[in-house]
């Protein structure tokens, strides 16, 4: 593609069919540290561009480099113009939307600087008004949907039934009430959030689209084992994604370690690092450090650090069985998708079960007739040693295997894309006029 100046791309962007994102976008280099909504966003756009030839433009945050990136593939325009630590955030992609004046649909992801911290929350809502301000169309995508704090105590280092637990909870209500009235629909990733969101925001207003599926072409378990220097006579148990309190690593890490000796033929693989939103935090300083410690004197249990994105198929394929130990659900999870990508089994915990409650996964279980138990353990030594029993049972593995083969299959980002370009982006004229969604609390 011939060379072209900024000018040129906004000429021939900036038109009304054209659809504005806000959202992390992946970066480009040897290491780059995509967190999920970049992951997502760019897992979800090019499909649709590619088929229904629609444009999107897509403001992103800098990357770590902290400098300006432009690049075009095909119809999608990527400009990094905004650094969620700066103050000058808002302002910035104000500026960029008055430049693209002639697109009418803007499509915000809640996590567009995940680095902006509770200032950047509080400034959401008028940052939204002043999008609405200008006549345009907002959907916003709801990537975690919080009722009560108490869930993210740990992680956040707040105590429950506090002041602060309290306030910050009145907070959040009023939150979801106002943005029902700056948006034209609020999307959501899972049907257990839809619901915890229309008590808030009626239901007419909220859309739920799963997560798409990847499927990618299977890597041998052999050869997956022998990349990550797994020995082959070794079941491996997989948590995938950052060590946090929320996802249970703590929990994970700490009744594997006393199970141990009794399984000593399971490898327990932690695919993930610190969070980079937590890792400044002295508490969190702290858990990591601990959990650190008890791999280290621990040799099945493994913590691989950060996963670079082209080694992320090679960890599902080395797993017997993904384990999700989140101790809430916050919103649906990326880490999920690559489990059903990699037609991984996987278990869940209990407090995370709300997610099997979506349409399809109970059509998936009645058709394959698994009972959503055979899926489920609870926080307790007692839960582990359920799980890890699962993995060392060879029937129980064939039914774990079906239904995420099954999963998959209903959430293939071929039949995905379809839907999403029918209810977020095929609008009638008098769909745009009215500021409607082309279909509500869809469902796969």
């Amino acid at each position: 593609m011939k060379k072209q100046s900024l000018t040129q791309l906004i000429s021939q962007f900036n038109q009304p069919d054209t659809h504005l994102v806000i959202s992390g976008y992946p970066e480009h280099g040897s290491n780059p540290k995509n967190h999920g909504i970049a992951w997502y966003t760019k897992l979800t756009l090019e499909p649709i561009a590619k088929k229904y030839n629609q444009k999107f433009v897509v403001l992103a945050e800098r990357g770590e480099q902290n400098e300006p990136q432009l690049f075009v593939k095909g119809n999608i325009l990527v400009l990094r113009i905004f650094d969620s630590n700066r103050v000058h955030l808002y302002p910035q992609i104000l500026k960029y939307l008055h430049k693209f004046s002639q697109i009418n649909n803007v499509f915000v992801h809640s996590e567009f600087g995940v680095r902006g911290g509770i200032w950047h929350f509080g400034l959401v809502l008028p940052f939204l008004a002043l999008i609405r301000a200008t006549g345009r169309q907002i959907t916003f995508f709801s990537h975690n949907v919080i009722d009560n704090i108490e869930m993210l105590s740990g992680h956040l280092n707040i105590k429950k039934n506090s002041l602060q637990a309290k306030a910050v909870n009145l907070a959040l209500r009023m939150y979801y009430f106002s943005l029902a009235k700056v948006t034209q629909q609020v999307v959501v990733l899972d049907h257990h959030l839809a619901e915890r969101l229309s008590r808030f925001i009626p239901q007419n207003h909220i859309t739920v689209l799963p997560i798409p599926v990847e499927q990618h072409k299977k890597i041998s378990k052999r050869v997956a084992k022998t990349a990550l220097k797994i020995p082959q006579d070794k079941k491996v148990l997989l948590f995938f994604g950052f060590v946090t309190w929320y996802k249970g690593a703590d929990w994970l890490i700490k009744t594997f370690d006393a199970l141990s000796k009794k399984f000593p033929n399971t490898q327990l693989v932690i695919a993930g690092g610190p969070s980079y939103s937590l890792a400044s935090k002295p508490h969190y300083k702290r858990y990591y450090k601990q959990l650190e410690q008890i791999a280290k004197r621990n040799p099945q249990i493994q913590i691989a650090g950060f996963v670079d994105e082209k080694e992320i198929q090679t960890y599902f394929a080395a797993a017997d069985l993904a384990i999700f130990p989140y101790r809430g659900l916050m919103g649906a999870s990326g880490c999920f998708s690559h489990a059903l990508a990699n037609k991984t089994p996987f278990m869940v915990s209990k407090k995370m079960a709300g997610m099997l409650e979506s349409h399809d996964i109970i059509q998936v279980m009645e058709q394959v007739q698994v009972g959503s138990d055979s899926l489920i353990f609870s926080h307790t030594q007692t839960g582990l040693q359920t799980v890890l029993n699962t993995l060392n049972k060879a029937n129980s593995a064939k039914k774990l295997h079906a239904v995420t083969n099954a999963i998959a299959e209903r959430r293939s980002i071929r039949k995905t894309a379809v839907i999403e370009f029918e209810t977020l982006y095929k609008h009638t004229e008098s769909d745009k006029k009215a500021g409607l969604p082309k279909l509500a609390f869809q469902n796969i």
